[in-house]
């Protein structure tokens, strides 16, 4: 663009629209991903500002020997447990790299648990060296091979936010397809323990939330000054045509 046409008023008037026509298409962008990032993340969002303490639920091997038959959790409890057998352990890595997480079964109340911890592991025996070392109230357990002797040893205690198997969330889901199988009651009374997910674990999730909306606002307080800045040239030349 030559010097006399950036000092060509009307030359500059269409540059100031186009300036903030194109502003508002980015504000709507921005807009757009601001909002679909805080729908997605809605639930996380919301539990980044919990403050009450996790909710214990006790051991379930004592509910299991009392002869309870629900574990008395809700959907998207923040909640801790504890007594929890480890059995079909399965070792994978999260999205992201370098993140490395085990799941495993408790078949006492159906849990599915995922956790970055590394599980206890059951100790080495051999032939009967446990055998008769465990409650009789386990010896359907064993006999259905739903636990190991061995499983009977170890005593895994979580915290984090438990949901029911059949609504689990998107970055669970394959915990859910993969126990499915092992159930031994409806899907829906079994349950997908997220151990290590807190309040403080997800905290990043709001900041990125608050950047978002940041970057959306200083993009509207922009937009504004482009709008003002495009009205009084717009006056400015109505003035000047009119003299």
């Amino acid at each position: 663009m030559s010097y006399e046409l950036r000092q060509d008023p009307y030359a500059l008037l269409e540059q100031a629209r186009f300036n903030y026509t194109l502003r508002k298409a980015i504000i709507g962008v921005l807009i757009g991903l601001t909002t679909f990032f805080i729908w997605t993340h809605r639930e996380d969002l919301r539990f980044a500002f919990h403050t009450a303490d996790p909710i214990d639920l006790g051991n379930v091997r004592t509910h299991y020997e009392a002869q309870k038959t629900t574990l008395g959790a809700q959907h998207g409890q923040y909640v801790k447990l504890s007594g929890l057998i480890p059995t079909r352990y399965r070792v994978g890595q999260g999205e992201d790299e370098g993140v490395h997480f085990t799941d495993y079964f408790c078949p006492i109340f159906n849990i599915a648990v995922r956790t970055t911890e590394i599980p206890p592991a059951p100790p080495d025996f051999n032939g009967r060296q446990f055998l008769g070392t465990f409650p009789s109230e386990y010896i359907d357990l064993v006999q259905k091979r739903r636990v190991h002797v061995e499983n009977l040893h170890v005593h895994a205690s979580v915290e984090g936010r438990i949901y029911r198997m059949d609504q689990p969330p998107a970055y669970a889901d394959d915990v859910a397809d993969y126990y499915e199988k092992h159930l031994d009651r409806p899907i829906q009374e079994s349950w997908i323990m997220l151990d290590g997910l807190t309040p403080a674990s997800v905290r990043h999730i709001l900041w990125i939330a608050l950047g978002f909306i940041g970057v959306a606002l200083f993009a509207i307080w922009g937009l504004v000054r482009a709008r003002r800045r495009l009205y009084d040239m717009a006056r400015n030349l109505h003035t000047l045509g009119d003299g």
